[in-house]
């Protein structure tokens, strides 16, 4: 009903005067004018380039006010609600326009009898509203691999790492997190070397997981990825400056972290991200790889910081001490015998009864016999000390 009357009030109006077609209106600051483009149409009104249109929109603390100067210079206001959608403001334009034009009242001459008839019928009939198809639901992502069904080689490894990135560059959340789930599960499964690139790499994808799920271990993710690969720079079309994820990267710097010597296993020889060190780190996690004598990958584990390795380990050999411990008692004895002697001819050179002849060799010898004594101190006082650290 509300739709039929607006479009018998705009038949009406747009019989008026061709001056209200040429009024301006002025919208409120910061409403966008392409939104009122299809209302003012409809009324033949148009946006007014400067404050001086003949309607005015004036925002009220709940409401607006309409502000119309007509054609004979009277001004006109109303309140109207603030509009929200197109015919709402379709509404307020059919009004503004309404009030542009004064109505006249003319007295007849002579009174006319007039036998009233019934108005005519006028159905307006609106279009149905257009029903846009639905969009195709995407695939869903592969499920992930939750067993070893064949050992993985270092293509299917390239192309998970691959279709990862990729997803969270396109902003696919569901692929990039089945993806990097999938990875969970095919690292134990390898069959070749981890190299420091891929092992880098795999960080990188566990740290930009940790970053989309608001966890704070993609820090760690990420140092475990410059400790491998420090020369790594983001690409440029990524976009990562003044970002969260640019922050998170550089946050923790692995230049400082501490590392734990590891026991050599049982049988064969151990990879941590993709090298042969026998040190791990113990602030972020590490890939460590066991391999047999014969050089067969046997497993590969994703290590979190210090926990323990799952596989055997034979205790190092310890560090032989005894000779330390030797020549830390002969410097002693040492020091003790040089600084006695250098005593002795300090005594003698002090003695009146010695004769004068002897004081410039007595005093040579205490002074050489007391350096003798501290050097011989200071060296059993340090290899003492390393005696106890290495204990």
């Amino acid at each position: 009903m509300q739709s039929a009357l607006a479009f018998l009030l705009l038949l009406v109006l747009n019989s008026s005067a061709s001056w209200a077609q040429a009024a301006t209106l002025v919208l409120p600051s910061g409403v966008q004018p392409s939104e009122w483009k299809t209302a003012l149409a409809l009324v033949g009104l148009s946006i007014s380039p400067d404050e001086n249109g003949d309607v005015r929109l004036v925002p009220r603390e709940d409401r607006w006010l309409l502000v119309v100067v007509d054609s004979s210079g009277r001004t006109r206001e109303t309140a109207v609600d603030a509009p929200e959608t197109e015919q709402d403001r379709q509404d307020i334009a059919l009004l503004a326009q309404s009030l542009l034009t004064p109505m006249e009242f003319r007295r007849a001459p002579v009174p006319v009898r007039v036998t009233p008839t019934p108005p005519p019928v006028i159905t307006v009939v609106e279009p149905p509203e257009p029903v846009e198809p639905p969009e195709p639901e995407p695939e869903p992502p592969p499920p992930p691999k939750t067993e070893c069904d064949e050992p993985v080689a270092t293509t299917e490894l390239n192309g998970l790492l691959q279709r990862a990135t990729s997803a969270y560059v396109e902003d696919e959340e569901g692929e990039f997190l089945a993806a990097a789930k999938e990875l969970d599960f095919v690292l134990p499964c390898l069959e070749v070397r981890v190299t420091p690139t891929v092992a880098a790499h795999i960080h990188r994808i566990f740290g930009l997981r940790a970053l989309r799920l608001r966890s704070l271990q993609s820090v760690r993710y990420f140092a475990a990825a410059r400790s491998v690969e420090p020369d790594f720079r983001w690409p440029d079309d990524w976009a990562v400056r003044g970002t969260p994820l640019e922050e998170h990267y550089l946050a923790m710097d692995p230049n400082l972290g501490t590392y734990d010597d590891i026991e050599p296993p049982a049988d064969g020889y151990l990879f941590i991200d993709g090298t042969g060190s026998m040190r791990r780190p113990d602030g972020w996690p590490s890939i460590v790889q066991h391999f047999t004598a014969e050089g067969i990958v046997g497993s590969t584990i994703y290590v979190h910081g210090a926990d323990p390795l799952p596989f055997g380990t034979v205790p190092q050999e310890p560090r032989p001490r005894l000779p330390l411990m030797v020549a830390t008692g002969g410097a002693a004895v040492t020091a003790a015998v040089a600084y006695g002697f250098a005593g002795a001819a300090y005594g003698q050179y002090r003695n009146t009864a010695t004769p004068e002849d002897r004081f410039v060799g007595l005093k040579s010898r205490a002074n050489a016999l007391t350096i003798v004594s501290g050097v011989a101190g200071v060296t059993a006082l340090g290899l003492g000390t390393v005696v106890v650290v290495t204990w």
